[in-house]
């Protein structure tokens, strides 16, 4: 072979091993460069509508029930499905007659609160606290923690169903 040819063989070799140096490292800064998803930096509690609508809090009747949704603050905003797969939500209250339901709702951030018949407190404190996963650096974020203070709403008198007729005279 010519000396030319040799030559042109290793313009070709740094020419290929330059074009792959530079898909490596352009593929490296598009990684670099890609959004990442935002992360939920608190959560706010809302009551669930009966026809399953978010709504500020009203408060739940005695003898009744009402569902509650934890959501994931992303840059400020509410967002249902904001918190990671594998997020977990514990809800706790402090009045021994409101019990809790498991977790339900479309994205298992739903509870049902049923107060009894015989409370007679005028409120209920409902707590939620969020672990996200663990990510990939290996360090737990905190929990998010969130408490709202929800009315004991009194029962309604009963309505009447009937009539009773007495004489008078």
């Amino acid at each position: 072979m010519s000396a030319e040819v040799e030559i042109l063989k290793e313009i070709r070799d740094a020419i290929r091993f330059l074009n792959d140096t530079f898909i490596q490292g352009f593929q490296a800064l598009l990684a670099i460069l890609k959004p990442q998803p935002p992360v939920a930096s608190g959560v706010i509690i809302y009551q669930i509508s009966s026809g399953g609508n978010r709504m500020s809090i009203t408060g739940t009747n005695v003898g009744g029930q009402s569902t509650f949704e934890a959501d994931a603050l992303l840059a400020g905003v509410a967002d249902p499905a904001g918190f990671p797969a594998g997020s977990v939500d514990t809800w706790t209250v402090d009045d021994v007659n409101v019990t809790l339901g498991p977790d339900s709702g479309p994205n298992g951030s739903q509870v049902v609160a049923s107060v009894s018949p015989t409370d007679t407190a005028t409120s209920y404190n409902l707590t939620v606290s969020v672990q996200m996963p663990t990510p990939s650096s290996g360090v737990a974020p905190a929990p998010l923690t969130a408490t709202v203070n929800v009315p004991i709403i009194a029962a309604p008198p009963p309505t009447p169903n009937g009539v009773t007729i007495t004489q008078v005279a």
